[in-house]
């Protein structure tokens, strides 16, 4: 482009016309044209000016051919135009090819750094490429560096809408990328109360993740309410006065617990099946109901039961039947089980221990319900004998899947005048990186146990009966 100059005479459309004049109907001020900056400054009020660095100023830029009118013209840069061709079209494109770039390689394509100053008590100062300094004495109500609130005036739907749509890149010429994040918050600390992420979502997912990564937190998490600086996790409801529960971990141990002095409970199915009762109650461990849950059942046992005292069980009068002597078969059953009496090992022992396995003693199930059926008894009619059966118990676990984007590869057109072209380089589609598989924990099988308390209470019943039969002698 030419420069303009009074001085300068150049042929336009044929004849000959003093460029000076030519600025001045265009009411365009060069600073050029003038002897002194406070002429050329007192000249340029209100118009279109080139200072002497060649740098353009203009009230404001309007680009489109729709009029703009009213608080619309205290914008800086405007784009009033009405698309009825082509929609692949954008209010501001950076057609920019940096090549051979010579210093530190820093490029913003909206780069604010506004000054707010003086004693302004200001609503919001707003940016994209966010470095605003606040600078004011009274009081700035919202600064944020990116600002979207879209709104729909029209009946018909929109199928999605984003406040920021964030892709993976596209790798298409062989290169690597170390690390990709999404959104990229650094640490807050400036503030009285410092937030990283503040999700105000009242319906819905305040947070969802489809794809099932992993969330990971490397600092503390409150759920309901704000994180205890004492624990790892820290949550409640939303009920006045909630308690507090809580998990974390040390060195040395785990703990999920709750605060204060309450009941805590372990709910299965819509029912409390484990509790630890208040400190009235003396921190009691007991079931969620009373006599409806087993401590352990055939398939899983515990192998050891320590207790400071011996285990209590009902016997009230009140919940049994008149107590009955023992039939001459039953007392002939009880001395031949106490003949069965012996000395044995656990084979699971042997196999881990050896010779050092030690003894137990006592007799097997089987040969108590061998003895019991030679004499006519039922063995299963009572409470020692006991068999369990159990179905193989399994989990089923989903195919783990991951889900690959579509890929495109983007070519920008030169000449400006032409929209990118966009060539699809691969469908997307999900990859399948582990089947679906069954995870058996538990075979099925059966098992034979004695309740032994009522074993021996029989055989006592035998042995009663022989000492009474010689003492009658």
């Amino acid at each position: 482009m030419s420069t303009l100059r009074a001085d300068n005479i150049q042929n336009l459309d044929g004849k000959n016309k003093d460029v000076g004049s030519l600025i001045d109907k265009l009411t365009i001020v060069d600073r050029i044209n003038f002897a002194s900056d406070a002429e050329f400054n007192a000249a340029k009020s209100g118009l279109v000016s080139v200072d002497a660095l060649k740098r353009t100023r203009v009230t404001s830029i309007i680009a489109g051919t729709e009029e703009v009118s009213g608080a619309t013209n205290r914008d800086a840069m405007i784009v009033g135009r009405t698309v009825t061709g082509n929609t692949d079209c954008h209010a501001f494109a950076d057609r920019t090819i940096m090549d051979a770039v010579t210093d530190a390689g820093t490029y913003g394509v909206f780069d604010a750094t506004t000054k707010l100053r003086g004693n302004n008590n200001q609503n919001h100062l707003f940016a994209f490429q966010h470095r605003c300094r606040y600078e004011g004495t009274n009081a700035l109500q919202n600064f944020a560096g990116f600002l979207s609130r879209p709104e729909h005036a029209g009946t018909g739907v929109i199928a999605k809408s984003y406040g920021a749509d964030i892709g993976a890149i596209a790798i298409t010429g062989g290169g690597t990328v170390t690390e990709q994040i999404g959104v990229y918050v650094r640490d807050q600390v400036g503030a009285t109360a410092n937030v990283g992420i503040n999700l105000e979502q009242s319906t819905g997912y305040a947070y969802f993740a489809s794809g099932g990564g992993m969330i990971y937190n490397k600092g503390r998490v409150g759920f309901g309410i704000q994180a205890n600086s004492n624990y790892a996790a820290s949550f409640a409801g939303p009920a006045v006065g909630a308690r507090r529960g809580f998990i974390e971990t040390t060195a040395a141990n785990f703990q999920i617990g709750a605060e204060g002095d309450g009941v805590t409970q372990v709910i299965s199915n819509a029912g409390t099946r484990l509790q630890i009762k208040a400190s009235a109650n003396g921190y009691s461990v007991t079931p969620g109901s009373d006599n409806a849950q087993t401590c352990g059942d055939a398939s899983n046992r515990w192998s050891v039961v320590w207790a400071g005292t011996g285990t209590i069980s009902t016997s009230d009068a009140r919940e049994k039947t008149p107590v009955r002597g023992l039939t001459p078969a039953e007392i002939a059953a009880a001395s031949d089980l106490a003949k069965e009496i012996g000395a044995y090992k656990f084979l699971a022992a042997l196999a881990e221990k050896g010779d050092a396995a030690r003894e137990h003693i006592g007799m097997t199930v089987q040969r108590a319900i061998e003895i019991m059926e030679s004499h006519g008894l039922d063995p299963y009619g009572y409470s020692f004998i006991c068999h369990d059966e159990w179905e193989q118990q399994t989990i089923e676990h989903p195919a783990e899947v991951v889900e690959h984007p579509a890929v495109y590869r983007v070519s920008l057109i030169l000449d400006g005048n032409s929209a990118p072209i966009k060539e699809l380089v691969s469908e997307a589609y999900i990859e399948v990186v582990k089947d679906a598989w069954t995870e058996v924990v538990c075979d099925a099988g059966d098992r034979y146990s004695f309740r032994e308390s009522g074993l021996y209470a029989f055989i006592a019943a035998g042995f009663e009966a022989r000492l009474s039969a010689l003492e009658s002698k």
